[in-house]
Order: structure tokens, then C-alpha cells, then sequence
């Protein structure tokens, strides 16, 4: 009996909420056409198509993903946007092969996106992640796979005033294994972008940076810092060429307590 109830009521929702889109005047938009938050750029690990070549090796970073809304309503002052994310980044070294040394997975399962003022927004989320060795990493690198996952809630405060975002918030790990269960759940991250100047044909000169600070290693601090040019189209999609500088402790979960320093050279497409 409660069963069906439920199936009923589920079943009721959705053919309200399909003749609710299919009103010409609906307050809500089906795969809406814009991205109310879009992913931030000093973050190595943001939704993205990209790649990177790192200076001083011959190791290449990638990362193909994206953000797709979902649904959306544009009502002044109860501005909402739920999407879906997932994202697979890489690691490799051409030294003799082409050789994957580590692969990133992250997938964002349910993001809202709320305007809570003309300038603010505030984002939550439920998202996964797990990262992996790859191909003969075991070997070049001498290294033991680790079992790197996390399962976690996202939330962010995000206030924009024109060219610049600024952006802080945590993530709360419900179940977290690095190589076996631990309990240190928190993560911090804040950063701010903006767009500096623009230039030629529709060129804009931008700068990001991004830190982070992760209670599995005792807070330490992983901080990014990424400058570069894009060019937008009128679509909304963009093609950034950068330079990036990154240090501090790993994010790659195979190597999370490393320290690093990378310099980079990429080209994103944001989509």
C-alpha cells in the first residue's frame, strides 16, 4: 500500500512538473542554455576540456568533463539552477611512452545553484571522487597503489562584482578511504578570478587563483595560481590559453601527502 502511494504521488509530481515545462510562460527551463555558476578557473581539478604541458619533464596533464544544467528557473529573485557534472583527469609521461601515470575521477551528482542576491550565489552540492594509478606507474614509479575515494557535500558562497568572483567554501566528506577509512572530513577551498583587461579582437587577459587546505594532511595548504587570455564567443563557450604555477601538497589521491611545484602551459576550452 505504501508503496504504491509513493509510486503514485512520484508519478503525479512528474506529469505536473512535464506540463509545467510544456507552458509557453513556465518559470522553468529545461537543459537551460547558460551556466549560472560557472567552474572556477584557478581550480586544477574544475570541469573542463584541457591540457597542460609541465616545464622541466616531459609530463602532460589533461582533463576532458564538463557541467551541463539541468533545470533552472529565472524568477527575479528566486533565481535556481540544478545541473550534473563528471570530469576524468590525467597524468603523462612521455619520457619513453606515452604512459599514464595516474587518472582522477570526479563526478558532481546533484549541484544547486542559488542567486541569493543580485551579486551572490550559493552552491551545494553531492559529489564522488577517486583516483587511480595507471598503465606502468607501478613500476617507473616504484609506487603502491592506494585505495583514494571520497564521497562528499559541497557548499560555497560565491559574490561577484564585475570583472572579479570571489568564492570560498567546504566540502564534508561522508565516507572517505585513503587506503583505509578515515575519519578527517573537511576540506576548505577559496579562491577568486577575474577578467583584467581585454584586448584585439574580443581577447580578454584573465587571472585565477585557487587554495586549498585538507584536514587529511593536517590542513597543509595546496595553492594554484593560473594567468592567461581567453577568447569568448557568443555562445558562451571560450578558449583560454594559460600559465600556471602550483604548490604545495599533491591533489592526485595516489601521491596526497607529496609536496610539488609545477609551472604549466595549457589551453582549456570552456564550454
Amino acid at each position: 500500500m505504501h508503496k504504491r502511494l509513493i509510486f503514485t504521488v512520484i508519478a503525479i509530481g512528474f506529469i505536473d512538473l512535464r506540463e509545467l515545462l510544456s507552458q509557453p510562460d513556465s518559470p522553468l527551463q529545461f537543459f537551460p542554455s547558460y551556466q549560472m555558476l560557472r567552474p572556477f578557473i584557478g581550480d586544477v581539478m574544475a570541469h573542463r576540456f584541457g591540457a597542460a604541458k609541465l616545464f622541466g619533464n616531459k609530463q602532460f596533464r589533461g582533463t576532458v568533463g564538463s557541467v551541463v544544467p539541468v533545470l533552472g528557473t529565472d524568477y527575479p529573485g528566486f533565481m535556481l539552477q540544478a545541473s550534473v557534472g563528471a570530469s576524468v583527469h590525467a597524468q603523462l609521461d612521455l619520457e619513453q611512452s606515452i604512459s599514464l601515470m595516474s587518472t582522477e575521477f570526479v563526478i558532481d551528482f546533484f549541484l544547486l545553484d542559488a542567486l541569493v542576491h543580485e551579486s551572490t550565489i550559493i552552491r551545494l552540492g553531492v559529489s564522488h571522487t577517486s583516483h587511480h594509478l595507471g598503465d606502468n606507474a607501478l613500476a617507473r614509479l616504484n609506487a603502491k597503489p592506494l585505495d583514494y575515494s571520497r564521497d562528499y557535500l559541497q557548499l560555497f558562497f560565491v559574490h561577484m562584482f564585475s570583472p572579479v568572483r570571489l568564492y570560498t567554501g567546504t566540502q564534508y566528506s561522508y565516507n572517505f578511504v585513503a587506503g583505509s577509512p578515515i575519519h578527517k572530513p573537511w576540506w576548505i577551498q577559496t579562491g577568486v578570478d577575474a577578467e583584467l583587461f581585454s584586448f584585439g579582437p574580443g581577447f580578454v587577459v584573465y587571472a585565477g587563483s585557487d587554495f586549498k587546505f585538507r584536514q587529511e594532511v593536517s590542513f597543509a595548504s595546496t595553492q594554484r595560481f593560473e594567468l592567461g587570455f581567453l577568447w569568448p564567443s557568443t555562445n558562451g563557450r571560450n578558449l583560454r590559453f594559460s600559465l600556471a604555477h602550483q604548490t604545495g601538497v599533491d591533489e592526485r589521491g595516489q601521491f596526497y601527502a607529496e609536496h610539488i611545484q609545477w609551472n604549466s602551459i595549457g589551453v582549456a576550452i570552456g564550454l
